[in-house]
């Protein structure tokens, strides 16, 4: 079905193992992934109604909604463009994205352990039965910022599901939360992929890749050129890239790599001399960081 479909919308069909963007999407599915998802601009009131006789249509669920969590559902997926105003109980909101490769037994024991974990008042919304939000409210403007990295462990123990948590940016109010909102759920979905291996990954992170998903097909070549000489070495890719991310510290690098400091610190004096890049400058660092992330995504 999903080829005579795509036949009949074209690049207007997406597919996606969760749904996303629910504003400008109309998401069905058949009971299994993916799920898919056509432009609602595109689909004539005659269509939509068709493949409803064929394929359910997705929608948040709305069962057992307090009426603060009625009120961000309606302000995230229904009216993405109603700006979120200054309010006296908080200042800023960020969005803590979650999914699971499967569904867990008991949502509700999820949403207590995980309100739980922050100090800040908390709402989550569920999107479907394997992955939703949480919505961080921040008093102040210097509350710090709480990662959920330091209690994954515990989580995955509990509910025996493999999840996956990206943490959005804070936004100080007044904003468009429903747009940001759909934009960071968005490029959730598309870096899963990028950060498979990792359970939690935060915009900071991201950001670099996104950075270069937009260059230009130039700008993309000339980040490859500028590590060609040692492209094919993959053993020299990984240290270095590790040395760039354990922030240049050698001793932390050899460590992570279970290498002796004068072995890691032959290999980067290898890399700058063929080169060019002294990566112990920052700017420099950057450049080599960069054209590494790009020849991996290439």
């Amino acid at each position: 079905m999903i080829t005579q479909l795509q036949e009949l919308f074209g690049d207007k069909l997406i597919t996606a193992t969760h749904p996303f963007d629910t504003h400008t999407y109309k998401w069905f599915t058949n009971g299994t992934s993916p799920y898919i998802g056509i432009e609602a601009s595109s689909l004539s009131a005659e269509q939509e109604a068709l493949l409803r006789i064929f394929l359910p249509e997705f929608k948040v669920a709305d069962q057992h909604l307090s009426k603060e969590q009625q009120q961000w559902k309606i302000l995230l997926f229904d009216q993405p463009n109603q700006l979120l105003k200054d309010t006296t109980s908080f200042s800023g909101i960020r969005f803590i994205h979650f999914s699971f490769k499967s569904p867990i037994q008991d949502q509700l024991e999820f949403e207590q352990a995980l309100s739980g974990l922050y100090h800040t008042d908390v709402v989550i919304l569920w999107e479907s039965s394997v992955g939703g939000v949480l919505i961080e409210k921040l008093k102040e403007p210097d509350d710090p910022v709480h990662s959920i990295s330091d209690v994954i462990d515990v989580l995955t123990s509990d509910f025996g599901s493999s999840m996956q948590f990206f943490e959005g940016q804070a936004y100080k109010l007044p904003f468009l939360a429903g747009q940001f909102f759909q934009q960071e759920k968005k490029w959730f979905m598309q870096s899963k992929e990028w950060f498979s291996t990792q359970r939690v990954f935060s915009m900071n992170k991201l950001l670099p890749f996104l950075l270069l998903q937009e260059a230009s097909p130039l700008l993309k070549e000339q980040l490859s050129r500028v590590i060609d000489f040692i492209a094919e070495d993959e053993e020299m890719i990984h240290t270095i890239k590790t040395f760039l991310e354990c922030n240049m510290n050698v001793s932390l690098t050899a460590k992570t790599l279970y290498m002796h400091r004068n072995s890691l610190q032959y290999r980067i004096d290898r890399f700058v001399s063929r080169t060019g890049l002294d990566i112990k400058r920052f700017s420099e660092a950057i450049t080599a960081y960069l054209a590494i992330m790009s020849i991996q995504r290439l």
